[in-house]
């Protein structure tokens, strides 16, 4: 009997939200079509920029292909470029409902509404105008379309039942990590771009400057970070990139210090000047910076995930600073064994000496022990550097986001940025929680860093723990207290306590089960990938 009266509720409580849903659903679609007859176009997009809210009928959105399948007339006032930015205006407007309708949707709706929108708009009313060259008006159309595509790889994931957790918990460590810099940045009045970030699981290459056009920083994580906890420093990374990124007047501000060109370097001239070795530095600033924000945040962790992943490189590749897709410019990465160097330096000046020369001297090792790196010449011949010559330059480079007080940061430097400079006192919390979950206990510092770097630490001192550390640190990713899924389970098992119809049935025990096996369980979906 109570089994049967506590079905009875659970059906009765999914009714009502079943109806709520529905009603909320049908007030939106009303507001849309008042917004589209106020706005005179009889369901067509409007000539003028509206509100986001009145754009044309709704449209099942596209996925992975263009916006409209018709050839884009390359005229700037032509109608099918005009046709293709209705088309995307009608999708954009699609998503932007999708993204309502779950419950961390609510930075993408924005973004939709707010960036992505009136940028389609002020696209088209340029063009309508023929007040842009049709070039121009391409590579803008396919930058937008690439924004668009962007937010639907996310609602797509966040509207997945074997991702959400997933993403949610991913969400949650990026926003605790972002959080100090975001709040540093407000109490400062620092004009930072990207005040919030979205992560997203795949191997898409983005740049970070994308974040400037979206309202949010997009923080990419590999498939992988799922079940190898030793990707998990690269949202740390990530979010280096959309700080240093998204801060206004600190790249340049940085660059004019050290008299770098504000774009990317030129590969150097045969012979080789003093000056010119700080050629490639103008490529490779920002991943510099990304890096040294990592090793800040993370302390020895950070290292001792740079060294596992470059492992894979060859010896000559680890050396190499090779040319960008144009032939004529270094890429932005610069060569591996430089940037485990260099971490390892910064680690010394952050007041970790030990582990500054423990790590170097083991990579060293493992990289047969190089002296020189190897540069692309202008000319296409090789050249051989002492590897102290970028070494030196490079230090210069860390030390000073380190230590110098720049005016984009307010006059102070970023090792006194509170709650984001990795000390002491954040070591030893990391090394308490490497003992944890090496044991299997969940963390319990509450500090998403310590939680990141103590998972490392303990996956790479206890390798034949790895599935029982990563499990432990998985449930420990909720306890960070801005997980949706937990916030929402915790409402449910509250209802259930205040209903008292459990009888024998304990739903807070067979809550956590369920709870607990889709933590420890990777999803389907990437479990597959990995295959």
């Amino acid at each position: 009997m109570d089994e049967l009266l506590l079905a009875i509720v659970v059906l009765f409580f999914k009714l009502i939200a079943w109806i709520v849903k529905s009603l909320y659903k049908l007030v939106l679609r009303l507001l849309r079509a008042l917004g589209r007859a106020q706005s005179g176009e009889g369901g067509q997009v409007a000539r003028a920029a509206p509100a986001p809210t009145k754009i044309g009928q709704k449209t099942p959105p596209v996925r992975g292909v263009p916006a409209s399948s018709a050839q884009v007339n390359t005229r700037a006032g032509s109608p099918s470029l005009v046709t293709a930015l209705d088309d995307l205006a009608r999708r954009a407007a699609a998503l932007g409902e999708r993204a309502a309708e779950l419950p961390s949707g609510e930075v993408l709706t924005q973004s939709i509404d707010e960036w992505i929108v009136p940028a389609i708009f002020d696209l088209r009313s340029r063009v309508q105008g023929a007040r842009v060259q049709a070039g121009d008006a391409l590579r803008t159309l396919a930058h937008l379309r690439g924004l668009v595509s962007l937010v639907e790889e996310m609602v797509d994931q966040r509207d997945d039942k074997e991702l959400a957790f997933l993403v949610g918990d991913s969400d949650a460590l990026a926003d605790a990590c972002y959080a100090p810099l975001v709040g540093y940045a407000e109490g400062a009045g620092l004009d930072l771009g990207a005040r919030t970030t979205l992560t997203l699981l795949g191997d898409r290459d983005l740049a970070t400057w994308i974040g400037l056009h979206l309202g949010f920083a997009p923080i990419v994580l590999p498939p992988e970070w799922a079940t190898e906890i030793a990707w998990w420093p690269a949202l740390l990374h990530e979010v280096g990139h959309a700080f240093y990124g998204t801060l206004r007047g600190f790249d340049s501000e940085l660059r004019e210090a050290l008299r770098l060109p504000r774009v990317a370097g030129t590969l150097v001239e045969e012979p080789v000047t003093e000056s010119e070795l700080w050629r490639p530095f103008a490529s490779w600033l920002d991943e510099l910076a990304a890096d040294a924000l990592g090793v800040m945040a993370m302390g020895p962790a950070y290292v001792r995930t740079m060294m596992w992943a470059f492992g894979t490189q060859g010896h000559e590749e680890a050396l190499r600073a090779i040319a960008d897709g144009s032939g004529a410019r270094y890429e932005e990465h610069p060569p591996a064994h430089l940037r485990v160097v260099l971490g390892c330096r910064l680690l010394t000046a952050m007041g970790y000496p030990n582990d500054g020369r423990q790590l170097e001297a083991e990579w060293r090792r493992s990289r047969k022990m190089p002296t020189t790196l190897t540069l692309l010449a202008r000319s296409g011949r090789w050249l051989l550097v002492d590897e102290n010559a970028l070494i030196e330059r490079g230090v210069i480079v860390v030390r000073s986001l380190y230590e110098e007080r720049w005016k984009s940061l307010g006059e102070r430097p970023l090792r006194s940025i509170p709650g984001f400079d990795f000390g002491p006192r954040e070591h030893a919390l990391a090394r308490r929680e490497a003992a944890r979950l090496a044991a299997g206990e969940m963390a319990d510092s509450g500090n998403a860093r310590c939680l990141i770097a103590g998972a490392v630490l303990a996956r790479f001192e206890r390798p034949s723990q790895g599935k029982v550390i990563a499990r432990a640190a998985r449930a420990s990713i909720a306890a960070l207290g801005v997980s949706h899924q937990r916030v929402r389970l915790r409402g449910e098992q509250e209802a259930a306590r205040h209903l008292d119809l459990a009888g024998g049935l304990d739903l807070t025990t067979a809550a956590e089960a369920i709870l607990l096996d889709a933590i420890f369980s990777p999803p389907p979906s990437l479990r597959a990938s990995r295959r």
